[in-house]
């Protein structure tokens, strides 16, 4: 009997770590600062952040002037950019995108939990 060769689906995770723009996995390490897991944590609120925003944080211009936007560290006030959500979602990404690692949240669990505080108030 021959052999059936089924060809799996690829997964889904390597085609978007393939999109993924290299700038945001990286942005911590462009600051300088050593290899930590608290980048993984950096990149998903920066990608919260962009998606309640609506556009991109880092947008425009080539790679290199991209990757010199993240270096300077520089993310626009959330309370600022969208002043109709409450304060304490400026705090939580004010915390979870901080230049210093130190400042943000230690852990996936940490981060999970202040989300979670935010949510009735996201709610409303």
């Amino acid at each position: 009997m021959a052999a059936v060769h089924v060809r799996r689906p690829p997964d889904p995770g390597v085609a978007a770590r393939r999109r993924a723009p290299a700038a945001r996995s990286r942005g911590p390490a462009l600051l300088g600062q050593p290899a930590d897991t608290s980048f993984d944590l950096w990149s998903l609120a920066i990608v919260l952040y962009e998606c309640l925003i609506g556009r991109k944080v880092f947008a425009g211009g080539d790679m290199h002037q991209i990757m010199n936007r993240i270096r300077s560290g520089r993310v626009p006030e959330f309370s600022q950019v969208c002043p109709e959500h409450d304060e304490l979602l400026g705090d939580f990404f004010r915390s979870a995108l901080h230049k210093t690692i130190g400042r943000r949240p230690a852990s996936a669990r940490e981060l999970r939990e202040r989300l979670l505080a935010l949510r009735p108030r996201l709610a409303a």
